[in-house]
């Protein structure tokens, strides 16, 4: 190969380039033939034209599903050999993996520099839906607002982190020019003081990186046009060579250090790195942070927080020292409970010797063991509850409903990410998700999934589930129970 002005050897890379220049066809708009048309989801088509606003989707139902196919030209062949193309496939099917390994999006958040302790979350399904996942979790995970006063003016500095603009646009990018027939995935690296995003191969000649660092990338060749199409209609990518450029600006209007841009001589794989803002916390924004100190502060046995629980123990053990061995008053109330009882002893009752209403009162009024209020008491023993430890006024009494925030974080993503009409198969698989972490009643199911028929419920999913073994009844000896609860049958 002529490279410059050296001729050079050709390596594995550059005679697998060269193939595929002669094919002429992008690797997205290839026929995949190990697919099937069945392996085209009706659901998702329908999900994505609702979504776009396209006309076609009042002829969904209408016109057959082939027909519908070629229209979207996400099918290639004659009618007795009809097959998906790759496109089809990547976007409309739920598990992709199948036909192209390692199609996905992997999170990985480093808590050092070495890489001794970290953790991650692995994005699947249609590529699209990935994207939007992932970015959904990058931002309530990991990109948060800081505020800072400045002394010699009223106004407040206001930054991100990290700006949501270059993180989409860094995503979206290595989404739109991966190469999806190369078995990796996108990694993103979530470090101290930078985000990382990584995917293969890099950029296809005559883009030279020194050009995407100075923000000047003008010729262009891409490797997936159809991908670049559909994301495009739903918004997410523009296809004109705008990406970086709207990262640096991004970046710069943030006040973060401008992004950075590697690739290798071969043209390898493609790292995309975002800086964190100067003023900016080192430490990542999570939730579970949060969630572990809540855990780490509450006590194991009432599910009170632990600050509490010594301030009650304490505020208990001053009461006991201060109660009278006998009456279990208040030793500072003894004696003037002593003279008034003397001045009361008239009002006694004849035969019983209880003294009169008020006096009735004051013991009633003092627990019988610790010398504490009764109604204090009360509040105490009936303010938690019983099973879980959580405040009865956040629990339904009857049930012991968790509030959304007891959920495991993947839960409240999933619970706020269903939509107010979700699919069948979504709503189904978050139920299930649901009541393999606990088992829970129709109403609660209602309350969690902010839904308003019980009986629809009931009727259409829960039951079916049921029949269908992905749920099983908690009293399978009476399903009609006014107590029957639900959890996964496996």
């Amino acid at each position: 190969l002529r490279r410059n002005s050296s001729t050079d050897r050709a390596q594995t890379k550059d005679i697998q380039r060269l193939h595929e220049m002669a094919n002429q066809v992008p690797f997205d708009d290839r026929i995949c033939h190990q697919s099937q048309l069945k392996d085209l989801d009706v659901g998702l088509i329908k999900d994505f034209l609702r979504e776009i606003k396209s006309d076609l989707i009042s002829e969904v139902d209408k016109v057959p599903f082939v027909q519908l196919c070629r229209q979207m030209q996400i099918v290639q062949g004659p009618e007795e050999f009809l097959k998906p193309l790759n496109i089809g496939l990547l976007m409309f099917n739920n598990n992709p993996e199948q036909f192209f390994p390692y199609t996905r999006i992997e999170i990985v958040d480093f808590h050092d520099e070495v890489g001794d302790s970290f953790s991650e979350k692995i994005f699947k399904g249609p590529i699209h839906i990935q994207l939007k996942e992932a970015l959904r979790y990058l931002q309530s995970m990991f990109i948060k607002e800081e505020i800072r006063k400045r002394p010699n003016r009223a106004e407040a500095d206001r930054f991100y982190n990290y700006p949501y603009v270059a993180l989409e646009e860094a995503l979206a990018n290595a989404v739109y020019h991966k190469n999806y027939g190369q078995r990796e995935p996108i990694e993103i690296s979530i470090r101290p003081d930078r985000i990382e995003i990584l995917s293969f191969p890099g950029p296809l000649p005559p883009l030279k990186i020194e050009d995407l660092n100075k923000g000047s990338a003008q010729v262009r060749t891409y490797r997936n046009r159809r991908i670049g199409d559909f994301l495009k209609e739903l918004h997410l990518t523009e296809g004109r060579c705008t990406g970086v450029p709207k990262i640096r600006k991004a970046m710069k209007a943030n006040g973060s250090p401008l992004p950075t841009f590697k690739t290798d001589e071969e043209y390898n794989f493609f790292l995309t790195i975002l800086p964190i803002h100067p003023e900016a916390s080192r430490k990542p924004h999570r939730s579970e942070d949060k969630t572990h100190r809540l855990e780490n502060e509450t006590h194991p046995y009432t599910g009170v927080l632990s600050s509490e629980t010594h301030q009650l123990e304490d505020k208990t053990h001053r009461l006991k020292d201060e109660t009278h061995p006998y009456t279990g008053v208040l030793s500072s109330e003894t004696h003037w409970l002593e003279d008034k009882t003397h001045r009361l002893k008239d009002e006694t009752h004849p035969y019983t010797g209880v003294l009169s209403s008020e006096t009735h009162q004051l013991e009633t009024d003092t627990h019988q063991s610790t010398g504490v209020c009764s109604s204090e008491t009360h509040q105490l023993e009936t303010g938690t509850h019983q099973f879980t430890g959580v405040c009865s006024s956040k629990t339904h009494q009857p049930t012991g409903v968790y509030p959304i925030d007891t959920f495991p974080i993947e839960l409240q993503l999933l619970i706020s990410n269903c939509g107010k009409y979700p699919n069948t198969k979504e709503l189904h698989s978050l139920i299930q998700k649901l009541c393999a972490y606990k088992a829970l009643t129709a109403q609660q199911l209602i309350d969690i999934l902010k839904r308003k028929d019980k009986k629809h419920l009931v009727r259409k999913h829960l039951t079916p589930m049921v029949k269908e073994g992905l749920l099983k009844y908690v009293y399978p000896e009476d399903e009609d129970s006014p107590n029957q609860a639900y959890t996964t049958a496996i």
